[in-house]
């Protein structure tokens, strides 16, 4: 069991799986502020380059209009790659000072600044690639409160079938341009050669440290991650002779 451990361990770090840093390209939630049975998620995010990207800023606006319709005020601070948001119940300017205070937590930059309130700031507007589409807090009024839930239910997940379910229920939703982007970031893209390259070099080095091991548990690890692997065969040949007994 030790061993397994020790290869499955080695696997993840192979894979860039292990560890809880977050990655140079990625939103995170800052913290999660209680508000009756739940909570609301405070977001941030990490980018390369000079510009906050446009599917960060989705990401912002999404919380926006969930928040503004509930009563809150919300905020972005930007720092030199990257931003947070903060929120308040006591109105924008705390909202904004919320803000500061992220910003500078999580980045140690004194460089923090605001940028928008509430979504309507002409920055959280602009749009750095012409294929993107950005939703307005304008737009965002929850008249349909199972549209709400709809999207509630799907918003965190990674089923594209449900993503493109809200689409055909709700084709003009207040959603529909956020919905898109899910879709479009879960489709699969082609593997690279050079991808393709580093899949195999780690399914190789996870076979050569599971073949002799003689333990048809490590064997089987190998399987249930690579199903059709190039040593699928003879994995399950290994397997059936260590439980019948006989020895290679």
């Amino acid at each position: 069991m030790k061993r397994l451990l020790s290869i499955v361990s080695t696997f993840l770090i192979l894979t860039g799986m292990y560890g809880g840093s977050v990655g140079a390209d990625s939103v995170f939630t800052v913290s999660c502020k209680s508000y009756g049975s739940g909570c609301y998620e405070v977001l941030g995010g990490k980018f390369a380059g000079e510009h906050v990207p446009d599917s960060h800023k989705r990401r912002y606006l999404e919380s926006t209009g969930i928040l503004v319709s509930e009563g809150w005020s919300i905020s972005l601070a930007v720092a030199p790659g990257s931003w947070t948001a903060g929120i308040s119940l006591r109105g924008i300017k705390d909202a904004k000072n919320n803000a500061l205070k992220n910003c500078k937590r999580h980045t140690g930059s004194d460089s923090c600044k605001i940028v928008d309130a509430n979504g309507r700031s002409a920055f959280i507007k602009e749009r750095r690639s012409s294929s993107s589409s950005l939703v307005s807090t304008s737009r965002v009024n929850i008249d349909d409160p199972v549209e709400l839930e709809f999207w509630q239910t799907v918003k965190d997940g990674d089923d594209l079938e449900m993503y493109q379910a809200y689409l055909q229920s709700y084709p003009n939703g207040q959603f529909g341009s956020l919905a898109i982007s899910r879709i479009e970031e879960l489709t699969p893209k082609p593997k690279s050669e050079a991808d393709k390259k580093k899949d195999s070099e780690i399914e190789l080095e996870f076979w050569r440290s599971v073949k002799d091991s003689g333990d048809p548990d490590l064997l089987q690890a190998y399987l249930d991650e690579y199903p059709n692997g190039h040593f699928a065969l003879i994995a399950k040949i290994k397997i059936k002779k260590l439980k019948a007994g006989i020895s290679d």
